[in-house]
């Protein structure tokens, strides 16, 4: 039977909430590669990599691949276990495409400024979560977006995850086209750029 809540209808309850299972999967990812590089850091693997031919970008460029991939592929796997065994259906195919490529663009860059937040893998774990889990609460990790408040959808503007619950929301049941992904995608692309260039930047002076 079809539920209506404010601005969205529903058949699926799983599909309401498995934006929620993204938000997580991202972030585990996006922690587990961060302290990866400081683990390296401080086993002065990473500093071996920087005195190689390789240039520093290609080095960065590498670690922002394997990081890439590897939220694709988390992604696409709760994506097809949602499907299976839980029925999320997809409205767009295409809309979908563009979430997780822009999420995965977002959380690079994301992964990448975190791993510089402290000088050990307890300060990192501790740092990034703390952080993550704040923009969770406020980016749909904790509560659907379309059952919070008003007062409290403002404030999620401010996460990033809210870009990518918006988006995976659109290609599963909001119904968004091409011109209303630009919005969410736009964001995330401008997230990604914005976190990789700092991260960059306080990874080469640490490393220096």
């Amino acid at each position: 039977e079809e539920e209506d809540s404010g601005d969205a209808k529903w058949v699926n309850s799983f599909e309401i909430t498995f934006p929620q299972a993204i938000v997580w999967a991202v972030l585990g990812v996006v922690a587990s590669f961060a302290i990866s590089i400081v683990k390296e850091r401080n086993q002065s693997t990473f500093l071996r990599l920087t005195v190689s031919p390789m240039s520093f970008a290609n080095i960065l460029a590498g670690k922002g691949l394997a990081c890439f991939i590897m939220l694709e592929f988390v992604m696409v796997a709760l994506l097809l276990i949602g499907h299976i065994l839980f029925g999320v259906r997809i409205a767009s195919s295409g809309a979908m495409v563009l979430a997780f490529l822009f999420t995965g663009v977002a959380f690079v860059g994301t992964m990448l400024l975190l791993s510089t937040m402290g000088k050990t893998e307890q300060a990192v774990s501790g740092s990034a979560w703390g952080i993550m889990i704040l923009i969770a609460m406020f980016g749909g990790g904790m509560m659907p977006m379309a059952m919070m408040p008003s007062w409290m959808r403002a404030i999620c503007n401010f996460s990033p995850l809210t870009w990518t619950t918006l988006s995976v929301e659109g290609a599963i049941w909001r119904g968004f086209g091409l011109s209303e992904m630009l919005l969410p995608c736009g964001i995330l692309l401008a997230v990604g750029a914005a976190t990789f260039f700092a991260g960059t930047v306080l990874l080469r002076r640490a490393s220096s």
